[in-house]
């Protein structure tokens, strides 16, 4: 029997037959649809995906032995699944049982840090890629119809390795359009992460970006100590090092930065340096760095939404406010909140989603996907939050509607039972103190009887805990009317934040690292970390200040 990375090591795409002039309607003309014909798409492509999957045992298993033969039948006979209902099947030993036989399989983390193993078929990769394609052509164009990407172009990619999903993305843009990576990618994957972030900026000072893809906070920290680093406060003989490690294209690209930056009447920047095309990135906080990204980079970030188990499934254009569904890769239900809070109080009850045309601006949704193209998912629920934009450019009757992601739904803070806070929530709070705070996790803690919010913060400067306190617990009443109701209505103020010294992350990844764990078990979760990560932190802290001491 084949291991996964045998089978992965045998999984190839097409190369694709580019054609410049009809790029851009090929990849992003999507985003003219209408939502009636988004719908039709969507109908006709789970048509024949419930053909391809009915014949097999998981297919037949989900689809209750039946077939249905239309979207309302599918919505009303099948029931709402999660990752739970597929364990068994998804491992290449049982991949006999699958719909398809021949699949690529990524892994992506799952509660207590377990890897979900998720197979893909080729024409899912292939689409997966297609998507991801339109998504570079709109956050490099100026104006529609702009294709400043393609064969050659160099790319730089600061995500994770195979088998997670972007690992396989650049490896597949490689192959499937020839977009070179500023690392070659059998080079990078072998690198440790941070090393991976740090060579690729330095590589890059050599050679030309057209395209950056990103966590888009290590763009705000490149970009901050790009900044640092030619401050005149910095001691000359650190700046004369760095530089005497520099080549020549690096020297006359840094000096051209300089330049240029005294001609706008400014400081250099980072964007300065890396003249790219676009920018795309990802993380929940996206939006909430997006001003900060621009300040150093010369643009704003392009999100998309991606994951795991459904692929690239939404995109953001170069004017838009939120994203777009595409509807090649999944076929798209929207579980209202309150329909998801009924499921939870009622194991026995199924909630009703609502289609993209039964979408209300405004309102919450938790993300309900059924692959395509052989992909084994039907009618599953992905765990992720998402809002549809009210005063969205594009919120007409006709055009898709734009939507922002909120984070996992999983990982919400209840607090009491009287709100849920999102990570979102929580990042647009912090970063709108204007606190320098850094990195931070939070969770939900009780003392005697009483419910806290309990932020743990590393603090970039000296800063006044009370005075921390008083301006989160006051953006938090300002970003959600149900925490703003606790203090009014039950005259609970929840939040508590212990401040942690610079650098504690930094060493709590290193020390993790040490110990030879994976990559997601280098940092905590932003949300609920455990009680085992925060007496790390707190532990790494003290041992620090009496060191210091």
């Amino acid at each position: 029997m084949l291991s996964a990375a045998e089978l992965n090591s045998q999984m190839q795409v097409p190369i694709a037959n580019w054609d410049q002039d009809t790029a851009w309607e090929r990849f992003t003309g999507f985003r003219n649809l209408t939502v009636d014909q988004f719908c039709e798409i969507q109908e006709q492509l789970l048509v024949e995906q419930i053909r391809t999957i009915g014949s097999s045992k998981l297919g037949a298993r989900l689809l209750r032995m039946t077939k249905p033969s239309s979207v309302d039948d599918f919505r009303a006979s099948i029931p709402l699944t999660t990752y739970a209902d597929y364990t068994k099947y998804l491992d290449p030993s049982a991949r006999q049982d699958l719909p398809a036989f021949e699949y690529m399989w990524a892994h992506t983390t799952g509660a207590q840090a377990r890897y979900k193993y998720v197979p893909y078929t080729r024409r899912a990769y292939t689409r997966m890629l297609d998507n991801l394609m339109g998504a570079f052509l709109l956050s490099t164009a100026r104006e529609p119809g702009d294709v400043r990407i393609g064969p050659g172009s160099s790319i730089m990619y600061n995500v994770p390795p195979r088998p997670y999903l972007s690992g396989f993305a650049a490896f597949g843009m490689e192959r499937r359009f020839g977009l070179k990576g500023v690392l070659e990618p059998a080079a990078a994957e072998h690198m440790e992460f941070k090393t991976k972030i740090r060579t690729n900026f330095e590589a890059a000072m050599e050679r030309k970006v057209d395209l950056i893809i990103s966590m888009t906070s290590v763009l705000v920290s490149a970009g901050e100590q790009f900044s640092d680093s030619l401050s005149r406060h910095k001691r000359k003989k650190k700046t004369r090092e760095a530089k005497a490690k520099l080549g020549w294209r690096a020297k006359i690209k840094l000096a051209a930065a300089v330049v240029k930056a005294a001609i706008s009447g400014r400081k250099a920047r980072a964007g300065d340096v890396w003249d790219t095309k676009g920018i795309i990135g990802w993380g929940v906080d996206t939006p909430i760095f997006r001003d900060r990204v621009e300040g150093h980079w010369g643009m704003s970030p392009r999100e998309i939404y991606a994951c795991t188990e459904g692929g690239v499934m939404g995109v953001q254009g170069r004017n838009s406010e939120g994203m777009v569904f595409n509807p090649y890769m999944n076929f798209v239900e929207f579980l209202p909140a309150s329909e998801a809070v009924k499921m939870e109080q009622d194991s026995s009850y199924q909630g009703k989603t609502h289609l993209l045309n039964e979408i209300v601006p405004g309102e919450m949704y938790e993300v309900v996907i059924s692959s395509f193209y052989g992909m084994p998912f039907v009618r599953y629920r992905l765990g992720h939050q998402v809002r549809f934009l009210k005063n969205a450019k594009s919120s007409d009757m006709t055009s898709l509607p734009e939507f922002e992601f909120l984070g996992r739904s999983d990982d919400r803070l209840d607090i009491a039972g009287f709100t849920r806070i999102d990570e979102k929530t929580m990042w647009q709070a912090v970063e709108g103190t204007g606190l320098p705070i850094g990195s931070w996790t939070a969770r939900t803690e009780s003392r005697d009887g009483k419910p806290i919010l309990h932020l743990y913060a590393e603090a970039n400067e000296e800063i006044s805990q009370s005075l921390a306190e008083d301006k989160i617990h006051s953006a938090l009443r300002d970003e959600d009317d149900f925490y703003r109701d606790l203090e009014d209505m039950l005259g609970i103020r929840p939040l508590e934040i212990t401040l942690l010294p610079s650098g504690t992350w930094d060493r709590y990844y290193d020390d993790r690292l040490k110990q030879g764990l994976e990559l997601h078990d280098l940092v905590p979760p932003r949300m609920n970390s455990t009680e085992h990560d925060v007496s790390d932190l707190v532990n790494i802290a003290s041992h620090r200040e009496s060191i210091i001491s």
